[in-house]
């Protein structure tokens, strides 16, 4: 779990390529959503691996999906100051 995690950490985003032992022919990939320093949460995409391969969700849909979060942790920045 710790090798996981650091690998996720690293490449900057979570993807699962069918590893749930239920859903197998699903992946997903998620992007963490941050404030600043501060994690709010996380955006993620399930797809049919049938669709699409997870090297086209990587290309095609990653960058969408990190922008998405960004724009909402920034967007969030005014409501976050407002907290403390």
């Amino acid at each position: 779990v710790d090798q996981l995690i650091a690998e996720t950490r690293s490449r900057g985003y979570a993807i699962n390529d069918g590893d749930w032992d239920r859903e197998d022919a699903f992946a997903a990939i998620a992007v963490p959503v941050t404030c600043g320093h501060q994690l709010l949460g996380g955006i993620n995409m399930v797809f049919p691996k049938a669709s699409v391969s997870v090297e086209d969700i990587e290309k095609r849909y990653f960058p969408r999906l990190k922008r998405l979060a960004q724009r909402i942790g920034k967007d969030i920045q005014p409501w976050m100051s407002n907290r403390e």
